[in-house]
């Protein structure tokens, strides 16, 4: 069978992924059953002969040094996986890693659709991934031999089954997704056409054909979902072992070793799933006891942290969006299958609609090949409007009320900005000490707190490979939400490669003026009433000049003052 007339989308989830089909001419799409069930457990197993397991097998397993769960969370990141299987090793990336279960659904679900191995698929990413966690999700796809048409965020793509399945028109919907592995809130206008053609005499009764997708806003977290609800009630497991064998829970711990507990986590998860409120657990030379799994004090311990961080971001997102009225909520993810959880967001929001009909952990596969399929052009049902999922800039420098010089991030692409989108902005070059320079791009929603950004880009640039006293910065956003960005100088155009891997930036935040001592180059903006206002505004630039003679303090500080003063006499 060709897939030629058949679209694919692949939810590749932290605890489990999926994978589904939409065929040209229907408007239903289809989850494609596995050889285990609909979903694939996210754990990948590495075997003595080097190859590797996926799946169930490695799940059952994934305390063992040769397999890795979870790996979604590090997307993005340098972080190196190791594994071992008897005198095999291996180091694998995390976008590696990824390609194996991406391998996995692929083959599974062309054995059982009987077609050749599919290529072209549209994959989901939580809404608040960065740009180079993104182009991770890109390029395990990539590794994994498939051509990935495109990239949706999990809360869009579920809002969008929502979308077509509903027939009402102009809503504003909640979609709460929380994962095993991360957490998304997005607040989605939905809207249909009418499926009339009155220029070829055409009515169909008022009947809706055609579903627009607009998102207003979104918020999340990528370190926030089911694990840390299992690893809470692991913990409070060993609390309880440690009260019921009247051991302090250090002692517990230390008997247990790192393997044991990683055991006790399992066994509760699996006895979660099946609805078990109770496990008995024996402690090496203790005796048998009893570990509750339910309960209001395990719902208060366990459960209630990881909802009320969920609520926060709710709420952020709604104030950024200035919304009063929701129509209805829709939970996302795998976690919200929970009665607790379920329970906890009827309680904050009693009077909206909640609604848990759709399978949790199958929408957001179910919403990507309709993307998929509009995308091919195999069926148009509906278009997407999504936002930049978090802002990006460059640093810069600003001088406040008390003469201090200090760290600022300038966005130019403001979060919630409807995709695809672009801007610039311009800057005059200050001919300081320095011979060479370095642009820095960032991304997060800190403005003096550096600890929410992180760096997605860096170009260095010589003395001898740029002449002007101006530069422009461009920055674009595609439809996937994945940036480009380039400076010019002159009307010589710089690309500025964006990371391939970016790891949260704990920047230190210099003084200024010892930025300065060391001899760097600035970048004014061009705003010389926001210079008169503020003092000075800059655009840190890196010194690579080795053995520059150093400025001392005063003489650094007479030079920067004398120069904000001539822009403020030239504005």
């Amino acid at each position: 069978m060709s897939t030629k007339n058949v679209s694919f989308g692949i939810d590749l989830g932290t605890t489990n992924s999926c994978i589904s089909m939409m065929r040209a001419g229907t408007s239903v799409p289809k989850v494609i059953p596995l050889r285990n069930g609909n979903t694939l457990p996210s754990c990948v197993m590495l075997n003595e002969d080097g190859t590797f397991t996926v799946g169930i097998d490695a799940y059952n397993k994934r305390f063992e040094k040769s397999t890795i769960y979870s790996v979604k969370r590090y997307m993005g990141s340098d972080k190196i996986i190791h594994l071992e299987s008897g005198s095999c090793c291996k180091d694998l990336t995390p976008e590696e890693v990824s390609a194996e279960i991406l391998k996995e659904l692929v083959i599974e679900a062309s054995e059982y659709v009987g077609c050749d191995i599919i290529k072209d698929v549209t994959i989901t990413v939580p809404a608040h991934f960065n740009d180079a966690q993104r182009r991770a999700t890109q390029t395990a796809g990539r590794l994994a031999g498939l051509n990935v048409i495109g990239i949706i965020n999990e809360p869009t793509s579920a809002g969008l089954l929502y979308g077509i399945d509903n027939a009402k028109s102009n809503q504003t919907i909640i979609v709460y997704d929380l994962g095993g592995g991360t957490f998304d809130v997005s607040i989605l206008k939905v809207t249909k056409e009418l499926n009339s053609f009155p220029m070829l005499g055409i009515n169909t009764n008022g009947e809706y054909n055609k579903t627009a997708i607009n998102i207003i806003a979104n918020d999340g977290d990528v370190h926030l979902g089911g694990d840390d609800i299992d690893k809470n009630l692991a913990d409070y497991a060993v609390e309880q072992i440690a009260k019921s064998t009247n051991l302090i829970t250090d002692t517990v711990m230390s008997i247990m070793g790192e393997v044991g507990y990683e055991e006790l986590q399992l066994r509760i998860e699996k006895a979660k799933k099946n609805g078990r409120g109770v496990i008995l657990y024996k402690l090496k030379g203790c005796e048998e006891v009893q570990v509750k799994l339910s309960g209001d004090d395990v719902n208060e311990k366990c459960y209630k942290p990881v909802f009320d961080k969920s609520y926060e971001l709710m709420t952020q997102a709604m104030a950024q969006a200035g919304i009063t009225h929701i129509d209805h909520i829709v939970l996302v993810g795998g976690s919200t299958k929970s009665s607790v959880i379920q329970k906890m967001i009827m309680e904050k929001f009693p009077h909206i609609n909640v609604m848990n009909s759709f399978e949790p952990d199958l929408s957001v596969a179910l919403g990507a090949s309709i993307s998929s399929a509009s995308t091919l052009g195999i069926n148009t049902l509906a278009t997407i409007t999504d936002v930049v999922p978090m802002s990006i800039g460059v640093v810069v420098f600003e001088r406040d009320e008390d003469n201090v010089i200090r760290e600022r991030f300038d966005r130019i692409l403001k979060k919630d900005t409807q995709l695809p989108c672009s801007d610039n902005r311009e800057y005059d070059i200050l001919n300081a000490h320095s011979s060479d320079m370095t642009i820095r791009i960032m991304q997060g929603e800190g403005t003096y707190n550096f600890n929410n950004l992180i760096e997605i880009g860096k170009l260095h640039i010589g003395k001898d490979d740029y002449v002007g006293n101006k530069a422009e910065i461009l920055f674009k956003c595609d439809l996937n939400g994945v940036l480009s960005c380039a400076v010019i100088i002159e009307g010589k155009e710089f690309n500025i490669p964006i990371n391939y891997t970016a790891n949260d930036s704990k920047l230190v935040e210099d003084d200024g003026i010892e930025m300065l001592d060391k001899g760097q180059r600035f970048f004014y903006q061009s705003h010389k009433k926001k210079l008169e206002k503020m003092g000075a505004s800059v655009l840190q630039l890196e010194r690579f000049t080795p053995g520059l003679v150093q400025t001392s303090i005063s003489i650094a500080k007479e030079t920067f003052d004398g120069i904000v003063e001539e822009l403020k006499n030239n504005k």
